[in-house]
């Protein structure tokens, strides 16, 4: 792992480590490091055409020897073809590069409800003469309840209000937990807790469709003004993000023509994960995040699966999100489903009883052989855990990725940082043509070799480094995770 300078983090004697992640005033700190820096090379565009993406890597690849010269033409190949991706995907300001398909402030209720109510017993009780149940009258009852309770359900995917965990799990057969017993209050107020089950499950939203507001065509020209449901007077457009309100404004970033003469800085990682019976499930990331520290810029990340054999694995994606609550006239309960909220609270962290986080669920990605991703860094993103589909066999996982550094910077990059392994030198000594050790006797040769120890950098100071890299990166994912906000309303 690279190393520029030796500094102590200046951690604050009143607060433990784990406080000071999670205080807003020193995460900033924690995601900025003055220790450690990928080392991205320096990448020059080939040609002179505004449409070519060629490019050539014009210094060395950290950790890969330029004498690999086919693995630096392939990886030359994988960086060109990551250009036009990138130009896809990274956004300028907060305007986001395409307008929503969907724009909406709010959900439409089923008439589910509306129109099996007439038959929800609740009521029944209400009819009774002088407000007394009789044996007679109850059997009625049952019946009516045997009859909603048998009613077609929609789907839990589009209840408005899910099941409150704190509360006993509701029977998936409400009608085959339905137990025929005599008049009594206990029997009674078994039946109303199913009865108020199935009206849950009743009480259903429809999802918003593309296409209702504004046609395709004209979300291709940005005229997307109109949302499905109006927004509330909550928010002034002041301080609504760009594009959210009023029409699409698009944008065109090219890097081949902004940075043709300047060039790029890319960081480029090849990771390659083995399984075995014995081993069958690997984890790499305990959680979302994106890539770099603050000083490393890292702007966008490109990935190709060049070899899969007998695993599964995904990658989930997730981003921030701005949801206002005073924007949305309807009731948020249904709000992590239409908008991919994450469900999952910890109620204890700030005392936030019930509030979730401002994230975004996307969905993910099969990670194939042969696949290539690439996505902005500013979505947040997992990998999950790999397996193996044939458990009696071994497997493997072996992809390239490149992380674009903001061309906007020029960071420290292996132009000014000379090679730091010790064989590298080592190789290049004795194999420099004229010099002393060409005209020693081997012994003489290895005998000085054995002196220079490890300088620059041997394997063993090397490890020490990327352990202390990675802690200092663990806690940077820690702190980049607790500064998120949270969603101003409750789900339950």
């Amino acid at each position: 792992m690279d190393v520029f300078q030796e500094s102590t983090p200046a951690y604050s004697g009143r607060l433990s480590l784990e406080a000071q992640l999670k205080d807003s005033t020193l995460q900033p700190f924690f995601r900025w490091s003055n220790r450690f820096q990928w080392l991205p090379c320096e990448v020059e565009f080939t040609r002179q055409e505004s449409s070519s993406t060629e490019v050539r890597i014009t210094s060395y690849i950290n950790n890969l020897h330029p004498k690999n010269r086919q693995a630096y033409a392939a990886i030359e190949k994988l960086i060109s073809l990551s250009v036009e991706p990138w130009n896809s995907v990274l956004i300028k300001d907060t305007t986001s590069r395409y307008p929503l398909r969907i724009k909406t402030y709010g959900f439409e209720q089923s008439d589910m409800n509306d129109r099996y109510e007439p038959k929800n017993p609740n009521h029944y009780e209400y009819t009774l003469p002088d407000g007394h149940w009789t044996n007679e009258t109850w059997d009625r009852y049952i019946v009516q309840v045997q009859e909603y309770l048998a009613l077609p359900e929609p789907g839990s995917k589009f209840e408005i209000v899910d099941h409150d965990p704190s509360l006993p799990k509701e029977p998936e057969d409400l009608l085959g937990a339905m137990k025929l017993e005599k008049l009594s209050w206990p029997s009674a107020e078994a039946l109303r807790e199913l009865l108020d089950f199935k009206w849950g499950r009743l009480h259903t939203f429809i999802y918003p469709q593309a296409g209702i507001s504004y046609s395709y065509e004209d979300w291709k020209k940005g005229k997307t003004a109109n949302p499905i449901i109006e927004k509330s007077k909550g928010r002034s457009a002041a301080s609504a993000p760009n594009g959210l309100l009023g029409d699409h404004m698009y944008q065109t970033i090219c890097l081949q023509d902004e940075f043709r003469e300047k060039g790029l800085q890319v960081v480029v990682r090849v990771s390659s994960i083995e399984l075995t019976p014995e081993t069958p499930v690997y984890t790499s990331d305990s959680d979302f995040h994106v890539d770099g520290f603050l000083n490393e810029h890292i702007v966008a990340t490109s990935r190709y699966y060049y070899d899969v054999e007998n695993v599964n694995s995904r990658i989930s994606f997730q981003q921030e999100d701005d949801l206002n609550i005073s924007d949305y006239p309807e009731e948020p309960d249904a709000f992590h489903k239409i908008f991919g909220i994450p469900y999952s609270i910890d109620y204890s962290e700030f005392h936030r009883l019930g509030f979730p986080k401002k994230l975004q669920a996307l969905g993910s990605l099969v990670a194939k052989e042969g696949r290539f991703m690439a996505w902005p860094n500013t979505l947040r993103y997992k990998t999950e855990p790999v397996s193996l589909k044939d458990q009696s066999r071994p497997g493997h996982q072996r992809c390239v990725i490149v992380y674009l550094v903001d061309p906007h910077y020029r960071i420290c990059s292996t132009r000014n940082v000379p090679p730091q392994r010790h064989d590298w030198w080592r190789d290049a000594v004795l194999a420099t043509e004229g010099a002393l050790p060409a005209k020693l006797p081997g012994e003489l040769v290895n005998l000085i070799m054995s002196k220079t120890d490890d300088w620059p950098m041997g394997s063993t100071e090397a490890a020490r480094y990327k352990k202390e890299d990675k802690e200092e990166r663990d806690n940077a994912m820690i702190a980049q995770t607790a500064r998120i906000g949270y969603h101003d309303f409750e789900i339950f």
